[in-house]
């Protein structure tokens, strides 16, 4: 690949193997090699296979943290950012985790690569809904809003307990100080949506307890 031709690439926040054999005129067992050997020199970095991002835009990234969320997105389409790692950015989840969480309508499934764990959960397509666009330069993030965030995390976990005690509830952490009257009218929406009984006992708890 001629170099200015790979310059192109460094301005793109990631790119796939289809957009690099555009420029690749050898076979596929030597186009392969190029890319492995790409990658052993630094020049780009793997984000899953067939996705890659150059070295040289990583370094330039002025907003690291926005990157590893539109890579989220990217990682498995559709997708948003929810449960544990939203929930921790709104300050409702106490404890540390590590890692992006996402809910997907696909199998649920997760990825590892340089930046850490990608892990996304399959939500049925009624419920993949609540979240809202942020921009990423001339890009789109897609993010849940604190109670879809909040319904999402205890929907997936719904199974792990009897009926939402209080001492259930308080076994979860969850900072509800943060949750006000907006969020819980919020919450109950999707608590409808999924007609789920253990769900409408989590909202009673919560809202008994504001």
């Amino acid at each position: 690949m001629k170099i200015e031709i790979f310059k192109k690439f460094e301005e793109l926040p990631c790119f796939t193997k289809a957009n690099l054999r555009l420029f690749q005129d050898n076979s596929d067992f030597s186009f392969d090699k190029n890319i492995q050997n790409w990658i052993k020199k630094g020049l780009i970095k793997k984000l899953k296979n067939g996705l890659y991002v150059t070295e040289k835009y990583i370094l330039k990234e002025k907003e690291p943290t926005l990157y590893q969320e539109f890579i989220a997105n990217k990682l498995l389409r559709p997708s948003y950012l929810s449960g544990e790692y939203v929930l921790q950015k709104y300050n409702i989840l106490t404890e540390a985790i590590y890692g992006l969480t996402s809910i997907t309508s696909k199998t649920t499934r997760g990825f590892e690569n340089f930046f850490g764990v990608f892990r996304y959960y399959n939500l049925k397509k009624e419920l993949f809904l609540g979240f809202k666009e942020i921009n990423f330069g001339k890009f789109k993030i897609l993010i849940a809003s604190k109670a879809k965030s909040l319904f999402d995390f205890v929907y997936l976990k719904k199974n792990n307990f009897q009926e939402f005690s209080t001492k259930e509830i308080e076994e979860m952490r969850l900072n509800l100080d943060e949750i006000n009257k907006k969020d819980l009218e919020e919450l109950l929406k999707y608590i409808n949506l999924s007609k789920n009984k253990k769900m409408f006992n989590f909202y009673n708890q919560v809202k008994r307890a504001k």
